[in-house]
């Protein structure tokens, strides 16, 4: 998306600031693969999430993304819980599963799971 702004701008200076900017995505986005394969699940979480909006270099896939945050949750990563819960919440046929996964987050002190389940009114038992 960086790059394609990037192509549609008219300004220079612009133009560069959008490609350093997914460059950098780029980066991240090697430095969770390798992480990922080695077992690293908030890394996993990252690379689900690039798969999820097709960013860091990877086409959109959405298979691919619940695979890595599936992965991470079974292992009980509180990111992979809070992305996966986030991912089902926009599948209509699947958004009651939602809270659970994010509320097992915020058990474990994750603060965006801790905010989202207070927004949305979904208990936890907080540490």
């Amino acid at each position: 998306m960086k790059r394609a702004e990037a192509q549609a701008s008219t300004s220079a200076q612009i133009q560069r600031k959008l490609e350093a900017q997914a460059n950098d995505l780029d980066r991240q986005g090697k430095r969770w693969w390798g992480r990922a394969e080695k077992d690293d699940w908030n890394a996993a979480a990252h690379l689900g999430k690039c798969y999820e909006e097709g960013w860091c270099g990877v086409e959109k896939n959405e298979a691919e993304a619940e695979k890595r945050y599936k992965a991470g949750a079974s292992y009980g990563n509180a990111l992979s819980l809070f992305f996966y819960g986030l991912f089902l919440e926009k599948k209509p046929e699947r958004k009651s599963e939602a809270p659970k996964l994010i509320a097992q987050a915020a058990e474990m002190g994750l603060p965006s799971a801790v905010k989202w389940c207070k927004d949305h009114d979904v208990p936890f038992q907080e540490r």
